[in-house]
């Protein structure tokens, strides 16, 4: 019976030693490719307290601070936490906001920025405030964008609605669509 048990060992051992010798042999002849889905890739860069602006004649147009990023180089894209914006207008009017996350395209200086579950408060140097749950900036137009619900308020008046546009060199804003206004005395 003792004999028989050392023979079923000996049996084992050799088969895991074939095993061994199989998987390793294997692993050298073969490469692996491994598709990962965008979400999952790695950033190439990682930052605390990122700051990445704009100037304009030795000015700053604007700047956005982010307490972490995450730089995808090859997609021009840093995803954002904990962000910070302020605008500088043409005419000296500052605009400024926080939002919880968001992505810019550092090529195109285009960013997004969102809040999980309370509106971005918007303030405006002149006293105006707007509410939304998401703000887009538009570069190249230098408009900052939502189409998400809106409150805009302003000394003894409010508007709300859904969608807006803020054309920062005109100071002009719109409210796309579903206005409606509320005036106090």
């Amino acid at each position: 019976m003792k004999k028989v048990k050392i023979g079923f060992l000996g049996i084992i051992l050799l088969i895991l030693v074939f095993l061994m010798f199989a998987v390793l042999a294997g692993i050298r002849q073969k490469s692996f490719n491994f598709v990962v889905k965008e979400g999952l890739k790695k950033a190439d860069i990682h930052i605390g307290n990122f700051s990445f602006f704009q100037t304009k004649e030795g000015g700053k147009e604007w700047e956005l601070r982010a307490r972490k990023a995450e730089l995808f180089e090859s997609q021009n894209k840093a995803v954002l936490e904990g962000i910070h914006v302020t605008i500088h207008t043409e005419s000296g009017m500052e605009i400024s906001f926080q939002g919880d996350e968001g992505t810019i395209d550092t090529k195109r200086k285009n960013f997004h920025i969102q809040n999980k579950s309370i509106p971005i408060q918007i303030n405006m140097s002149n006293g105006y405030q707007a509410e939304m749950m998401q703000v887009d900036w538009d570069n190249e137009k230098k408009q900052i964008l939502s189409e998400s619900p809106i409150i805009i308020r302003g000394g003894n008046w409010d508007v709300h609605g859904n969608g807006f546009i803020f054309k920062t060199n005109s100071e002009e804003f719109l409210i796309k669509r579903n206005i409606e206004a509320h005036v106090t005395s």
